[in-house]
């Protein structure tokens, strides 16, 4: 009989403490503290061998579950203190571990530890989720929240590790961290319902200020209103990817449109304004001055008119006025209107800070050959009048006989007066 229960249980059992650990384990080690036991009364040598023989792998099964106990919770303060590299793992190791709580029935109570040990390990990854929570809620709860992008870029960072936690929880069975996520995930609700009236205030104001475009440019305050902005922009983004509830997304989502509504409304405004040839100089000059103010941030770019395609199109503007009045210079009874539209370019002198001073640079070389082109055209009469050749001699005199301009019109009528004193 000694040696039946010798090969049945002791040569038949290998506690290696694996996932493909002997599934019997527990019922073979039941099954031999009860035979040892119920026969520890004999006083053959056999019987006392066995019970020696039965000491022996409890000893040896108490080391072996002792040293992976102490790698388990070497590893669990690590993960308390660092983060783990692996939960899944840890949770996998820490599962195979726990199966042998039913070892503890087989040792005195003061020598029992398995359970309590698995109790200790898993309070450290529970320690570890509760850090990190509070970590977020303590951030996004803040009564000075001075740099949001800042905290969510914290949350990003932390909730992943939240999130393993929450699964290593559900897989070991730890209330505490099968809830994590969800709780942490509700404090992530009511900070994006806080932040939304903070989004719709700020946008209201960028409404104000920027669309309407009735005060005078602040740039100091134009920069800072695009930066929040821009800033409302990365919250939504961040918080959108964070798996918040239905509710909060859909808040979140409306704020997200409602901002962007609003910066393409700005740039259909400034599109149409340049597109328009009713828009005076002064307009565009306030137009870029604003553009240019907002600055490019990542975010609020994207739906903002580019401030450099704004400076082409305004150079364009000047450069094809430049080119008209070249050419009705060039016509000789269209002076007055070439000269009208030379103080329309003077005006444009407003760009000049835009467009590196380029409107400056064609006023007075346009100037000099709009003066040129009348000493030319009264060299022209004189020497014709003097000369009694009077075909063509109507389209220099119109120019002058009937411009609105006094000092040009004189000189018309001198012209006149010669004529008639040579008829």
């Amino acid at each position: 009989i000694c040696n039946d229960v010798k090969e049945q249980y002791l040569k038949s059992f290998h506690c290696n403490l694996s996932s493909e650990a002997d599934r019997t384990a527990a019922d073979r080690f039941t099954s031999l503290k009860y035979v040892v036991l119920t026969f520890s009364g004999l006083a053959g040598l056999t019987w006392k061998g066995m019970a020696l023989s039965y000491s022996s792998l409890i000893e040896a099964t108490e080391v072996l579950l002792k040293t992976k106990s102490a790698e388990l919770n070497e590893m669990a303060r690590s993960a308390l203190e660092n983060g783990s590299q692996n939960l899944d793992r840890d949770a996998n190791s820490l599962l195979i571990f726990e199966r042998y709580n039913w070892f503890d029935s087989l040792l005195r109570p003061e020598n029992q530890f398995v359970q309590n040990c698995t109790i200790a390990i898993k309070s450290k990854y529970e320690q570890r989720g509760h850090n990190l929570g509070a970590v977020i809620i303590k951030a996004i709860n803040a009564e000075n929240n001075d740099d949001p992008a800042e905290i969510l870029s914290k949350v990003e960072e932390i909730l992943p590790e939240i999130q393993q936690l929450t699964s290593f929880g559900s897989t070991v069975g730890s209330s505490d961290l099968s809830e994590l996520q969800s709780k942490v995930i509700s404090e992530l609700d009511s900070y994006a319902g806080r932040r939304c009236k903070i989004w719709d205030s700020t946008k209201k104001e960028w409404n104000k200020v920027v669309i309407d475009m009735k005060q005078e440019v602040d740039e100091l305050h134009l920069h800072s209103l695009n930066l929040s902005l821009d800033g409302c922009l990365f919250e939504i983004q961040v918080l959108l990817g964070l798996g918040l509830d239905k509710d909060a997304v859909k808040k979140i989502t409306r704020a997200d449109k409602f901002i962007r509504k609003g910066l393409s409304a700005f740039t259909k405004k400034v599109n149409k304004k340049f597109d328009s040839p009713k828009t005076d100089f002064a307009e565009i000059a306030k137009m870029l001055a604003v553009v240019k103010a907002l600055g490019e941030f990542s975010l609020t770019a994207a739906h903002l008119p580019q401030y450099k395609d704004l400076v082409n199109s305004a150079r364009a503007r000047v450069a094809t006025l430049a080119g008209a009045i070249e050419r009705l210079v060039d016509e000789t009874a269209k002076i007055d209107n070439a000269e009208k539209l030379i103080a329309d370019l003077e005006e444009a002198r407003v760009l000049d800070s835009f467009l590196g001073h380029d409107i400056s640079s064609r006023v007075i070389p346009l100037k000099r050959l709009l003066a040129g082109k009348e000493e030319v055209v009264d060299e022209e009469l004189t020497s014709m009048i003097k000369e009694r050749d009077f075909s063509g001699m109507k389209g220099f005199l119109e120019p002058y006989v009937h411009s609105p301009n006094q000092v040009r019109k004189k000189k018309g009528d001198q012209h006149l007066s010669k004529i008639a004193s040579v008829l």
